[in-house]
């Protein structure tokens, strides 16, 4: 996973994006489209944030607008160039996936099996991440 995160994938502008930016692209075409709740939702800093939304804002992939609601939340939203690279993102999610679908479509036990290894994954992390946070 942490070499997947190193990649820089090239979207239909012709344009490489990191891992950061195409998922912050595609939570904004999600209408995850506030700093907030892009932070939420990826459980990282409004910081971390801020700084993908200047860089994709200077870049042309999205706008800023002043929410008529709260003056103090800023409502993001996605240019054409942001909107192609979300399409490309969701088609290239979708032809990986196929994949995945094969598996399960093939037998039930396969698919039992994986969500069993999956949890064992889970339970490991958690324990791991928890060590952590005692050191």
């Amino acid at each position: 996973m942490s070499e997947l995160e190193k990649i820089h994938v090239k979207v239909i502008t012709g344009d490489k994006l990191d891992s950061s930016e195409i998922h912050t692209i595609a939570a904004i075409g999600k209408k995850v489209n506030t700093v907030n709740s892009i932070s939420r939702k990826f459980g990282i800093t409004k910081g971390a944030v801020s700084q993908v939304v200047i860089k994709l804002e200077n870049r042309g992939y999205l706008t800023k607008i002043r929410s008529t609601l709260n003056s103090k939340e800023i409502i993001l939203s996605l240019t054409d160039s942001g909107e192609k690279a979300c399409n490309a993102h969701e088609d290239l999610h979708r032809e990986l996936d196929k994949e995945i679908i094969k598996l399960t479509e093939s037998s039930e036990e396969i698919v039992e099996n994986f969500y069993k290894i999956l949890g064992k994954i889970e339970t490991n992390l958690d324990k791991y991440i928890s060590l952590g946070k005692k050191v």
